[in-house]
C-alpha cells in the first residue's frame, strides 16, 4: 500500500506538474499573442505612417506637375503670340518696302516725266510704269530734239 501511495502521489505530482506547464504554456501564449498584437498595432500604426507620407507626397508631385503643366502652356502661348507678332512685323516690312519701292518708282517717273518736258520742249506723253519687274525696274529715257529751220 505504501507503494500504492507512493505512486498516487507522484501521479498527483505529476498532474500537478502537467497543470502548472500548461499554466505556464497559456500565459506564453498569451504574453506572445499580446506581443504580436502590439507589433502588428505599431506595424499598422507604422503602415498606416508610411502611407500617409506617400499620400503628402504623391499629392505634392501632383502639385508639381500641374503648376509645371500651367507654366509649359503659359510659355507656349507667349511664344505663340511672339511668333504671330514677328509674322505680323515680317508682313508690315515687306509692306512698307513694297510701298517704298513703288513710290520711289513714282518718284523716279515724275522726275523723269519733268526733266523730259523741260529740256524737250515738245509735247510728248511719257508713260511712267506702275507695275515694277521683281529685279529690275526699265526706266525710259526719251530725249527728243527739235531742229529748227530758218
Amino acid at each position: 500500500m505504501a507503494k500504492n501511495n507512493y505512486l498516487h502521489m507522484k501521479l498527483r505530482e505529476s498532474r500537478e506538474e502537467i497543470t502548472r506547464l500548461k499554466e505556464e504554456l497559456e500565459a506564453s501564449e498569451k504574453a506572445a499573442e499580446e506581443r504580436d498584437r502590439e507589433t502588428t498595432g505599431k506595424a499598422a500604426e507604422q503602415i498606416e505612417r508610411e502611407q500617409e507620407a506617400a499620400r503628402v507626397e504623391r499629392k505634392r508631385v501632383i502639385e508639381q506637375l500641374e503648376t509645371a503643366e500651367v507654366d509649359r502652356e503659359k510659355i507656349a502661348s507667349q511664344l505663340q503670340e511672339a511668333e504671330e507678332r514677328a509674322q505680323r512685323d515680317r508682313e508690315q516690312h515687306k509692306t512698307r518696302t513694297r510701298v517704298f519701292v513703288i513710290g520711289s518708282v513714282l518718284l523716279v517717273g515724275i522726275v523723269i516725266a519733268t526733266l523730259a518736258g523741260a529740256f524737250g520742249g515738245g509735247s510728248e506723253v511719257v508713260v511712267v510704269p506702275t507695275t515694277m519687274a521683281s529685279t529690275t525696274t526699265p526706266v525710259s529715257t526719251t530725249v527728243s530734239t527739235t531742229v529748227a529751220t530758218t
